[in-house]
């Protein structure tokens, strides 16, 4: 998957068919690699979700863009939006395994 995680920043990560690392309300959860270098966790919506839901996701994206860094958080990368019309939207974190 290619995208821009910010206007100012190009990015390319790869997810495998072997990646999916958890599953939720909203969609699946994948480890991916960031610019072949940084292991991160890609949050992306489920085929079915509705505007709702949706709506709720991108909520949760403000919020944690609002945030920024805290230590009891994942910390946020970025997010790819180019497919938003779509439904479709990655965010991406920084993957860590406790």
């Amino acid at each position: 998957m290619n995208g821009k995680i910010r206007s100012d920043l190009q990015c390319t990560f790869y997810i495998g068919p072997v990646d999916q690392i958890g599953n939720g309300q909203f969609g699946v959860v994948y480890r991916a690699t960031l610019n072949e270098k940084t292991i991160v966790a890609v949050k992306t919506p489920n085929t079915n979700l509705n505007a709702d839901n949706f709506k709720a996701l991108l909520l949760e994206l403000k919020l944690v863009m609002t945030i920024g860094y805290h230590p009891n958080i994942v910390e946020f990368i970025g997010a790819v939006t180019t497919e938003i019309k779509h439904c479709k939207i990655y965010i991406n974190v920084i993957y860590n395994v406790f």
